[in-house]
Protein backbone atom coordinates (compact mmCIF):
# COMPACT_ATOMS: atom_id res chain seq x y z
CA UNK A 1 0.00 0.00 0.00
CA UNK A 2 1.75 3.59 -0.77
CA UNK A 3 1.79 6.55 1.37
CA UNK A 4 -1.73 7.84 -0.56
CA UNK A 5 -3.26 4.86 0.18
CA UNK A 6 -1.92 4.47 4.19
CA UNK A 7 -2.91 7.94 4.55
CA UNK A 8 -6.57 7.73 2.47
CA UNK A 9 -6.98 3.73 4.38
CA UNK A 10 -6.84 5.80 8.11
CA UNK A 11 -8.70 8.63 6.86
CA UNK A 12 -11.84 6.63 6.17
CA UNK A 13 -11.36 4.49 9.01
CA UNK A 14 -11.29 7.84 11.50
CA UNK A 15 -14.23 9.03 9.55
CA UNK A 16 -16.03 5.73 10.70
CA UNK A 17 -15.80 5.55 13.92
CA UNK A 18 -19.22 5.65 16.20
CA UNK A 19 -21.19 4.85 13.01
CA UNK A 20 -23.92 2.49 13.08
CA UNK A 21 -23.59 -0.89 10.81
CA UNK A 22 -25.84 0.55 8.61
CA UNK A 23 -24.47 4.34 8.06
CA UNK A 24 -21.29 2.66 8.37
CA UNK A 25 -21.54 0.56 4.94
CA UNK A 26 -22.69 3.62 3.15
CA UNK A 27 -20.03 5.89 3.99
CA UNK A 28 -17.70 3.55 2.99
CA UNK A 29 -19.12 2.66 -0.16
CA UNK A 30 -19.26 6.45 -1.24
CA UNK A 31 -16.07 7.01 0.77
CA UNK A 32 -14.44 4.65 -1.68
CA UNK A 33 -15.63 6.36 -5.22
CA UNK A 34 -16.53 3.04 -6.43
CA UNK A 35 -13.13 1.85 -5.95
CA UNK A 36 -14.50 -1.83 -5.36
CA UNK A 37 -10.63 -3.38 -4.71
CA UNK A 38 -10.07 -1.49 -2.06
CA UNK A 39 -13.65 -1.13 -0.54
CA UNK A 40 -13.06 -5.33 -0.32
CA UNK A 41 -9.37 -5.05 1.07
CA UNK A 42 -11.33 -2.33 4.43
CA UNK A 43 -13.64 -4.59 4.87
CA UNK A 44 -11.47 -7.68 4.97
CA UNK A 45 -9.78 -5.92 7.69
CA UNK A 46 -10.67 -8.03 11.24
CA UNK A 47 -11.57 -5.12 13.33
CA UNK A 48 -13.58 -3.30 10.93
CA UNK A 49 -16.83 -4.33 11.45
CA UNK A 50 -16.91 -5.29 15.46
CA UNK A 51 -15.17 -2.32 16.76
CA UNK A 52 -13.52 0.90 14.91
CA UNK A 53 -13.22 2.41 17.95
CA UNK A 54 -10.36 0.15 19.38
CA UNK A 55 -8.33 -0.20 16.63
CA UNK A 56 -4.61 1.31 17.01
CA UNK A 57 -3.17 1.88 13.52
CA UNK A 58 0.71 1.06 13.87
CA UNK A 59 2.34 1.80 9.80
CA UNK A 60 5.71 0.13 8.92
CA UNK A 61 6.56 3.18 7.45
CA UNK A 62 6.37 6.56 9.47
CA UNK A 63 5.00 9.37 7.21
CA UNK A 64 6.50 12.85 6.69
CA UNK A 65 5.11 14.89 9.97
CA UNK A 66 4.34 17.86 7.50
CA UNK A 67 5.05 17.10 3.82
CA UNK A 68 3.56 19.70 1.14
CA UNK A 69 0.44 19.25 -0.13
CA UNK A 70 0.34 19.34 -4.22
CA UNK A 71 -3.15 19.69 -4.38
CA UNK A 72 -6.05 17.45 -6.04
CA UNK A 73 -7.82 17.50 -9.71
CA UNK A 74 -10.25 20.06 -8.37
CA UNK A 75 -7.82 22.33 -6.24
CA UNK A 76 -4.88 23.88 -7.56
CA UNK A 77 -2.46 25.43 -5.13
CA UNK A 78 -1.31 29.19 -5.35
CA UNK A 79 0.96 29.48 -2.31
CA UNK A 80 1.11 28.47 1.53
CA UNK A 81 -0.41 30.56 3.88
CA UNK A 82 0.05 29.09 7.17
CA UNK A 83 0.64 26.17 9.72
CA UNK A 84 -0.55 25.14 13.00
CA UNK A 85 -0.90 22.29 15.29
CA UNK A 86 -3.63 20.34 13.06
CA UNK A 87 -2.97 21.19 9.33
CA UNK A 88 -1.51 23.56 6.66
CA UNK A 89 -3.24 26.28 5.07
CA UNK A 90 -3.16 27.38 1.71
CA UNK A 91 -4.36 29.39 -0.99
CA UNK A 92 -5.97 27.33 -3.32
CA UNK A 93 -8.05 27.94 -7.04
CA UNK A 94 -11.51 25.92 -6.57
CA UNK A 95 -12.11 24.17 -10.39
CA UNK A 96 -15.74 23.53 -9.53
CA UNK A 97 -16.40 26.77 -8.45
CA UNK A 98 -14.37 29.11 -9.94
CA UNK A 99 -13.32 31.06 -6.78
CA UNK A 100 -10.18 31.19 -4.79
CA UNK A 101 -10.53 30.18 -1.85
CA UNK A 102 -8.43 29.12 1.57
CA UNK A 103 -7.75 25.49 1.61
CA UNK A 104 -6.80 23.88 4.98
CA UNK A 105 -5.74 20.48 5.03
CA UNK A 106 -6.20 18.25 8.48
CA UNK A 107 -2.92 16.81 9.21
CA UNK A 108 -2.50 13.51 11.90
CA UNK A 109 -5.86 14.07 13.44
CA UNK A 110 -7.06 11.17 15.60
CA UNK A 111 -11.05 10.60 16.42
CA UNK A 112 -11.56 12.93 19.06
CA UNK A 113 -9.68 15.93 17.14
CA UNK A 114 -11.78 14.94 14.17
CA UNK A 115 -15.35 14.77 16.04
CA UNK A 116 -14.56 17.90 17.28
CA UNK A 117 -13.55 19.83 13.68
CA UNK A 118 -17.42 18.18 12.56
CA UNK A 119 -19.48 19.28 15.40
CA UNK A 120 -17.26 22.55 15.24
CA UNK A 121 -17.85 22.81 11.25
CA UNK A 122 -21.32 22.41 11.99
CA UNK A 123 -22.40 25.01 14.68
CA UNK A 124 -20.44 27.45 12.71
CA UNK A 125 -21.96 26.60 9.29
CA UNK A 126 -25.25 27.96 10.72
CA UNK A 127 -23.72 30.67 12.08
CA UNK A 128 -22.85 33.83 10.35
CA UNK A 129 -21.23 36.99 11.77
CA UNK A 130 -18.74 40.02 10.27
CA UNK A 131 -15.71 38.87 12.64
CA UNK A 132 -15.66 35.22 11.52
CA UNK A 133 -14.05 34.19 8.49
CA UNK A 134 -16.83 32.27 6.58
CA UNK A 135 -16.85 28.50 6.27
CA UNK A 136 -17.92 26.41 2.86
CA UNK A 137 -16.28 23.06 2.97
CA UNK A 138 -15.34 20.47 4.94
CA UNK A 139 -14.68 16.74 3.41
CA UNK A 140 -12.48 13.66 3.05
CA UNK A 141 -11.04 13.93 -0.36
CA UNK A 142 -10.40 10.33 -1.55
CA UNK A 143 -8.07 11.50 -4.22
CA UNK A 144 -5.52 12.87 -1.46
CA UNK A 145 -7.02 10.85 1.18
CA UNK A 146 -6.94 14.06 3.29
CA UNK A 147 -9.46 15.59 5.36
CA UNK A 148 -10.14 19.23 3.48
CA UNK A 149 -11.76 22.32 4.62
CA UNK A 150 -12.18 25.20 2.44
CA UNK A 151 -13.21 28.84 3.70
CA UNK A 152 -13.45 32.25 2.92
CA UNK A 153 -10.09 33.36 1.76
CA UNK A 154 -9.45 37.23 3.18
CA UNK A 155 -7.67 39.96 1.89
CA UNK A 156 -6.39 41.36 5.16
CA UNK A 157 -3.46 42.52 7.23
CA UNK A 158 -2.16 40.14 10.67
CA UNK A 159 -3.35 41.95 13.60
CA UNK A 160 -0.31 42.97 15.22
CA UNK A 161 1.04 44.83 11.72
CA UNK A 162 -2.50 46.47 11.44
CA UNK A 163 -2.15 47.82 15.30
CA UNK A 164 1.39 48.88 14.75
CA UNK A 165 0.45 51.20 11.87
CA UNK A 166 -2.84 52.15 13.89
CA UNK A 167 -2.71 52.19 17.10
CA UNK A 168 -5.81 54.34 17.53
CA UNK A 169 -7.43 51.74 16.62
CA UNK A 170 -6.80 49.28 19.34
CA UNK A 171 -10.26 49.46 21.16
CA UNK A 172 -12.29 48.94 17.96
CA UNK A 173 -10.16 45.88 17.06
CA UNK A 174 -10.41 44.26 20.52
CA UNK A 175 -14.30 45.13 20.36
CA UNK A 176 -14.97 43.13 16.92
CA UNK A 177 -12.76 40.30 18.29
CA UNK A 178 -14.97 39.93 21.54
CA UNK A 179 -17.90 40.23 18.80
CA UNK A 180 -16.71 37.19 17.17
CA UNK A 181 -16.08 35.06 20.55
CA UNK A 182 -19.25 35.79 21.48
CA UNK A 183 -20.89 34.44 18.06
CA UNK A 184 -18.80 31.16 18.57
CA UNK A 185 -19.78 30.96 22.29
CA UNK A 186 -23.68 31.21 21.44
CA UNK A 187 -23.27 28.60 18.68
CA UNK A 188 -21.59 26.65 21.19
CA UNK A 189 -18.05 26.78 19.63
CA UNK A 190 -15.02 27.02 21.81
CA UNK A 191 -12.12 28.43 19.00
CA UNK A 192 -9.34 27.14 20.94
CA UNK A 193 -6.00 28.74 19.43
CA UNK A 194 -6.84 32.56 19.83
CA UNK A 195 -3.49 34.33 18.88
CA UNK A 196 -2.57 37.57 17.05
CA UNK A 197 -1.68 35.01 13.56
CA UNK A 198 -5.06 33.81 13.77
CA UNK A 199 -6.49 37.15 13.63
CA UNK A 200 -6.67 39.45 10.28
CA UNK A 201 -8.04 43.27 9.54
CA UNK A 202 -8.70 43.83 5.90
CA UNK A 203 -8.59 46.85 4.37
CA UNK A 204 -12.01 48.64 5.62
CA UNK A 205 -10.68 47.99 9.14
CA UNK A 206 -13.22 44.86 9.71
CA UNK A 207 -11.58 42.42 11.94
CA UNK A 208 -11.68 38.49 11.30
CA UNK A 209 -11.18 35.02 13.27
CA UNK A 210 -9.50 32.53 11.87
Amino acid sequence: MNSVSRRRFRAILDAAIGMEDQDRAAFLEGACSRDHEFQSYIEEQPDFLPDLTALDFQWEEQEPQSAAFLGTSRFEIKSQLGSGGFGDVYEAFDKSTGFTVALKVLRDVGPAVLKSFKEGFRAVDRSSHPNLCQIYEMFLDSESGAWLLTMELIAGQPLMDYLAANPQQLRPVFQQIADGLHALHRANVTHCDIKPSNVLVTATGCVKLL
